[in-house]
């Protein structure tokens, strides 16, 4: 390089590069494993002084090398069996959690529809009572539909009176005249 440099007069930077390939590999009898690629150069310049030799060697990463092998203990699962567990009881609880919602907007029985129907059309015949009249002593003629029961208003011009006896489950319609009670009953057919 320095013979041709003053042969033709030429103003060059000659260099010589060495590349290294670092492979680390250990037995299998050990604890850790060695097992990784390292590369380095040296570069040596051919034209100047010899104690211009630069190392690159940023590629070299020592911490990421050793890698210690370990069986895992019966104690090392603890941790994942209770994740587990808990994410298990998490999801029961959340479709219990559900069910409960579904069932407060529940939709309404054919008892419920039924009682709500009547109310509504006929609202205007039916009087609402907080507390249901004495039975005693009158003739209880019980009726089948709610017609007949309309039938029995056309006539004697008084009014239906509503009382619910159960929540949700029993319901009087009724008429009383004189001595004689005309009573339907409606009943929740999917409680009884």
């Amino acid at each position: 390089a320095n013979s041709c440099k003053k042969q033709y007069g030429v103003e060059t930077d000659s260099k010589l590069t060495i590349y290294m390939l670092i492979n680390k590999k250990n037995t299998d009898d050990s604890d850790l494993i060695l097992n990784s690629n390292s590369a380095m150069n040296v570069v040596v310049p051919l034209s100047e002084r010899s104690v211009d030799i630069k190392l690159d060697y940023k590629d070299i990463d020592e911490k990421s090398n050793i890698i210690k092998k370990q069986a895992m203990k019966p104690k090392d699962y603890i941790p994942y069996a209770l994740a587990g567990i808990c994410i298990v009881l998490s999801l029961v609880m959340m479709v219990k959690a559900m069910r409960n919602a579904g069932l407060l907007y529940n939709k309404k029985s054919e008892y419920e529809k039924k009682i709500a129907k009547i109310l509504k059309e006929y609202d205007r015949l039916i009087a609402e009572s907080s507390s249901l009249m004495s039975f005693d002593n009158k003739e209880i003629i019980t009726i089948s539909k709610f017609s007949e029961l309309l039938d029995i208003h056309d006539n004697l011009l008084l009014p239906i009176m509503y009382y619910e006896v159960k929540k949700h489950e029993l319901s009087y319609f009724y008429i009383s005249h004189e001595n004689t009670i005309y009573l339907l009953k409606i009943m929740n057919k999917e409680k009884h």
